[in-house]
């Protein structure tokens, strides 16, 4: 429960930046992060899926029409019918993580 409390005071603080809070929640493991992917992870899964044979085309449209300011993104590499969407702050992030349903 205090863990809880010190990553909504992270997310509110202005003061903590994007990269901190990232930091943060990947050391202690906090979150679904096999949903948060960043652009060289998708761009590997891309070269992967294309060499099999499988259309991911979406996904490099996604990211070349809506990228993120921190090249992290939602997404599941489990399922090539996904689309990536950009994380571009705290919240976003947040929520990507699912931390939200743990309320």
């Amino acid at each position: 429960m205090e863990q809880t409390k010190k990553i909504r005071e992270m997310l509110e603080d202005d003061d903590v930046s994007f990269d901190e809070f990232r930091e943060y929640l990947q050391e202690n493991d906090i979150g679904y992060w096999d949903g948060v992917n960043d652009k060289e992870i998708i761009l590997q899964y891309v070269n992967e899926m294309m060499n099999k044979g499988i259309i991911v085309s979406h996904i490099l449209k996604a990211l070349e029409d809506n990228p993120s300011d921190e090249e992290l993104y939602e997404i599941w590499l489990g399922n090539s019918m996904e689309t990536p969407t950009p994380i571009n702050n705290k919240k976003e992030l947040f929520d990507a993580l699912q931390l939200g349903d743990e309320e």
